[in-house]
């Protein structure tokens, strides 16, 4: 099942304190069971410069992460990405972020159908 987790900072970034600790977490646990892809910006929060030898809007490895860090957070960048890469669940972190909105605009407007899968963790 491939899984995407749309954060607004993750690694390399640090400034945005224990959530991109607590995903990293997350994603580490979850990583054996799920295809897992974290959709985040290109740039740590509060810092203008993007994240140095880093491809953008594309699939990369951070480590052991699979990111898409995008050149732009956007509705329409969003949606490219959902679309190109149709997952088959979206975790969003959070209901404030620009990405929770987007991806529900996108959810809304979208001729395409976001799936709803029962996910059953196994210990």
């Amino acid at each position: 099942m491939k899984i995407f987790i749309f954060t607004d900072y993750f690694l390399p970034g640090c400034q945005a304190g224990g959530p991109v600790t607590s995903m990293a977490n997350l994603v580490t646990l979850l990583e054996e069971e799920f295809n897992l892809v974290i959709i985040t910006r290109n740039k740590d929060l509060g810092i203008d410069e993007v994240y140095k030898d880093t491809k953008f809007d594309v699939l990369t490895k951070y480590k052991n992460f699979n990111i898409i860090y995008l050149s732009e957070v956007s509705k329409n960048s969003i949606s490219k990405v959902i679309e190109k890469n149709k997952p088959d669940l979206i975790y969003l972190n959070s209901f404030f972020s620009l990405f929770t909105q987007f991806v529900l605009i996108h959810k809304l407007f979208s001729k395409s159908k976001l799936y709803h899968h029962k996910v059953t963790l196994t210990q």
